[in-house]
């Protein structure tokens, strides 16, 4: 097995048939969820194997088992912040907020992590789709994704085995982390009733919902206008009279 070929750290036979719930029963803000914890243990799983590289490369060792080891950790912790971006926004977080959290404006943060938002949702859409066809259907990886799962995993399967891996694994020795307990994660989750996860008096976003609001837009004439600023209609669409108007910004969309 190459170190590309990562396995599970627990087996995550302790896991109750009851927690399973189908893949079309959580909200997109699940899957994004789901989508970065299953980003971390692959990370963990990463950084575990490059402490000794060695042990896991029976194919033989090259002088830059080191190097590699490091290179793919490095990859996996990009697709964990990546992962991390997409479960945020659908939390609810506007690109102010994440681009604080980044250390970088809303407009770089918005420039390098939207086209991931957009692919989050095709490929989530492709996936419910292909459900819809055949109920034994799994995600497939998209095109650019040379490991894991693409931006969607197995929400069904995932979602309930991280929590058993996570409590099965125990304390990391020499670690300040806890052990986690069984059902953890499924417990933060959303319920599938609601569609909804709170995060910062925010909602989770709606999936493919369309807003009834007034349609009007219009240019800041704000002095201290920033970049992306503009002016919306808060009222109804099809209002009588005359627009109700609110700044708003292209990045917090």
């Amino acid at each position: 097995m190459s170190e590309n070929d990562a396995m599970p750290l627990g087996s995550g036979e302790s896991v109750a048939a009851e927690s399973t719930r189908p893949f079309d029963s959580y909200t997109a803000a699940d899957h994004a969820r789901v989508a970065m914890a299953e980003a971390a243990w692959s990370t963990l799983e990463a950084a575990y194997r490059a402490i000794v590289p060695e042990a896991h490369r029976p194919d033989g060792v090259p002088p830059t088992v080191l190097i590699e080891a490091a290179s793919w950790a490095r990859a996996r912790a990009e697709d964990l912040l990546r992962a991390a971006v997409i479960a945020s926004h659908e939390r609810g977080l506007s690109w102010t907020q994440i681009g604080r959290a980044l250390g970088t404006s809303k407009q770089a943060a918005h420039e390098r992590f939207a086209g991931d938002v957009t692919a989050f949702h095709k490929q989530l859409a492709a996936h419910l789709a292909a459900l819809a066809e055949d109920p034994d259907a799994k995600p497939e990886k998209p095109e650019g994704f040379e490991y894991g799962w693409g931006l969607v995993p197995d929400t069904a399967f995932f979602a309930s085995h991280l929590d058993a891996w996570r409590a099965e694994l125990g304390e990391i020795p020499g670690a300040f982390t806890p052990a986690g307990n069984p059902g953890d994660l499924l417990a933060r989750l959303s319920d599938p009733t609601t569609a909804v996860t709170g995060v910062n008096d925010t909602t989770a976003r709606p999936v493919d919902v369309d807003a009834s609001r007034c349609r009007f837009t219009a240019d800041s004439m704000s002095e201290d206008a920033e970049p992306g600023d503009y002016l919306t209609c808060t009222l109804a669409e099809g209002h009588p009279g005359r627009h109700q108007l609110a700044g708003a910004n292209i990045y917090d969309d």
